[in-house]
């Protein structure tokens, strides 16, 4: 008699095992030629035992193959020595994983020392440390507002260079 409960109750556990329950798939996967997808991508450079950078992204679509990462909602944010953090904010981005370049577009926002920048795309080279764009710029401060067709930032020496049409407003 205890076997024959012991039984049933194994065959009523892989019964239930097997069945679906609600009857619907699985949502597949997405599509894609990614090695790799990651939600909540984030990246730290260190150099010399402190940080020099954190990149961080809603998700990540690794291709290994070409050394890229194509990010959504970017978020970055440098560490100059003795001075404030530079922040920037995108909607899309592109981070080569091998020479630790970043590319960054779409409603591209940055922030620094009370000044906001707006671009439409903005590039950072690791060897350099220069930010740059040559899509138009517009920074803002308090008390004036700059505008140019380009412009880059030295991370090091803490200089904004802005060319093409540069304008100037001063409240």
């Amino acid at each position: 008699m205890v076997i024959v409960i012991a039984v049933l109750l194994v065959l009523a556990f892989v019964r239930s095992r097997f069945q679906t329950g609600s009857g619907e798939k699985p949502p597949q996967p997405e599509n894609t030629e990614a090695a790799l997808t990651i939600k909540g991508f984030s990246h730290t450079a260190v150099n010399e035992g402190r940080t020099s950078w954190v990149l961080n992204a809603e998700s990540a679509r690794l291709f290994s193959a070409r050394n890229r990462a194509e990010l959504s909602d970017v978020d970055v944010t440098f560490f100059p020595k003795d001075r404030d953090r530079v922040h920037l904010t995108a909607q899309r981005g592109v981070f080569d994983t091998k020479n630790r370049n970043i590319s960054i577009s779409d409603s591209v926002v940055g922030r620094y020392q009370g000044y906001v920048l707006r671009t439409e795309s903005l590039h950072y080279k690791r060897d350099s440390r220069i930010i740059y764009t040559d899509t138009h710029v517009m920074v803002a401060g308090d008390n004036s507002r700059f505008t140019a067709d380009s412009g880059k930032f030295n991370i090091d020496s803490n200089t904004l260079t802005l060319d093409g049409h540069v304008r100037v407003r001063m409240n």
